[in-house]
């Protein structure tokens, strides 16, 4: 796996950054949810590996600081099936499966497929969750980051629409314990 990783840092580091942070929110989603440690360890993988099929979109799409075009689009939201092939091709099913479905929506109004609800799986609806919230909290060359408050607020919106309600709340949870954690930790060290 790490030969896969090594490809997505070197085609665009931007990407990988990503994949990392996706892969720590959901791995700390997936523990506050009781998610068996071996079920934890796909969910960090297919969390790490979930935009691998971006290495099949060109550069200039994948990189382009302004709104993609219609035809930009379709690449675009070709990488979802592009990362599922990719570890279909390496006998990684269980991570092609999650991979495949990280951009379905629990309305049904996602892609490639048009999923909804229960018939996405769990793991890929805690990566999901993960991967809203650090696209929107990160700058992107197209836009700034929206800030976590502002990101927090939009996930709350799009629970139960986009995202999973429960998963969002789980990671709200944990959001608010971490920021109360280091309100605590400000207040020890200036007392």
């Amino acid at each position: 796996m790490n030969d896969l990783l090594a490809e997505i840092r070197a085609y665009d580091p931007y990407t990988a950054q990503h994949g990392d942070r996706v892969a720590q929110y959901a791995v700390a989603i997936g523990r506050a949810i009781g998610l068996p440690p071996e079920q934890v360890e796909d969910v960090r993988w297919a969390a790490l590996l979930h935009d691998i099929g971006k290495l099949w979109v060109p550069v200039p799409i994948l990189q382009k600081p302004g709104p993609l075009d219609a035809a930009e689009s379709v690449v675009m939201r070709g990488h979802a099936g592009f990362g599922a092939e990719i570890l279909r091709r390496r006998g990684l099913t269980t991570w092609a499966h999650l991979v495949g479905q990280h951009h379905e929506r629990i309305d049904g109004q996602g892609y490639p497929v048009g999923c909804a609800g229960h018939a996405i799986h769990l793991h890929t609806r805690i990566i999901s969750v993960a991967d809203v919230y650090d696209a929107m909290t990160s700058d992107r060359v197209y836009r700034r980051s929206l800030g976590h408050v502002e990101a927090e607020r939009e996930l709350r919106r799009v629970a139960g629409t986009q995202l999973d309600a429960e998963v969002v709340g789980t990671f709200l949870d944990l959001r608010a314990r971490q920021l109360a954690r280091r309100h605590h930790a400000a207040e020890a060290r200036h007392a």
